[in-house]
């Protein structure tokens, strides 16, 4: 299943195999050493086919460096390599660099991806954010793939088409809340909405399997992610008290409900 491209050519695809040695080297360089290997991803895409949970990329062209500017985007020159991001252009102070992927703004996710999220209660909620988002360095992977991994050209007016950013949601048998396992993006997919769309793509997926919200953990430090989940209706509902370990920190639970989808015109 893959959507129609946008005027920038990025398109939502549901990760295959082929996929895994790219996303691989992206989780390494976004989450450091909470990061999966490419077995557990590989179990999760397998996992995957009993329809409990869903995983999709993002493809599309590499920004070409100039005084251009991606559709949609301010005037100005594209974005330039630099910390990972979660779609929003928010940039932040210098840090440790170990401090990326789901501690900076590469991304977020839930610590064990195979099971079914916790139903437990969560810690009273957090007064206010802890602070700017955490950076860190670049990732490497923007040169593209080795020799045999899956990366063609799909992109807009013949661009070569890359994987921009990645995500996750189990959905279980819908009878309860969904929770977005994982989601992260590129450096050079900040400005182009990559992470807002992979979040709308499965949250819609979360509504058509019944389920009636969508839960998620982030840092507490990643300000920027938070402001994503706010604007796609998520709030938050409580605390995991050092539910990171490398480095340790807050995790912040939110979640979102979601509205039935709209009924067919003359149902």
């Amino acid at each position: 299943m893959s959507t129609p491209p946008g005027p920038d050519g990025v398109t939502l695809e549901d990760m295959t195999e082929a996929d895994l040695p790219v996303v691989a080297r992206l989780e390494a360089s976004l989450f450091g050493a909470e990061a999966w290997s490419q077995d557990l991803l590989a179990a999760e895409l397998a996992a995957a086919s009993g329809g409990d949970r869903r995983y999709v990329v993002a493809r599309g062209p590499l920004p070409v460096p100039g005084p251009t500017s991606w559709p949609g985007s301010p005037p100005g020159p594209c974005p330039v390599p630099g910390p990972a991001s979660t779609g929003l252009s928010v940039p932040g102070p210098a840090s440790d660099p170990s401090q990326t992927g789901s501690a900076g703004t590469g991304g977020s996710r839930a610590l064990a991806p195979a099971s079914p999220p916790a139903t437990g209660p969560a810690d009273p909620p957090l007064a206010a954010p802890a602070g700017p988002p955490a950076t860190g360095p670049a990732s490497p992977l923007a040169a593209g793939p080795k020799p045999g991994e899956r990366e063609d050209a799909r992109g807009a007016a013949g661009a070569e088409s890359r994987i921009l950013g990645y995500a996750g949601m189990w959905v279980g048998d819908g009878a309860g809340d969904a929770d977005l396992l994982t989601i992260a993006t590129i450096p050079q997919a900040r400005r182009r909405k990559v992470a807002s769309r992979l979040l709308t793509e499965l949250m819609d997926t979360a509504r058509r399997a019944g389920c009636r919200a969508v839960l998620l953990e982030v840092r507490a430090s990643n300000a920027a992610a938070q402001s994503l989940y706010a604007a796609h209706g998520f709030t938050r509902i409580g605390l995991r008290r050092r539910y990171y370990q490398t480095p340790q920190e807050d995790a912040v639970v939110m979640r979102a409900l979601l509205r039935p989808a709209p009924a067919p015109v003359g149902s």
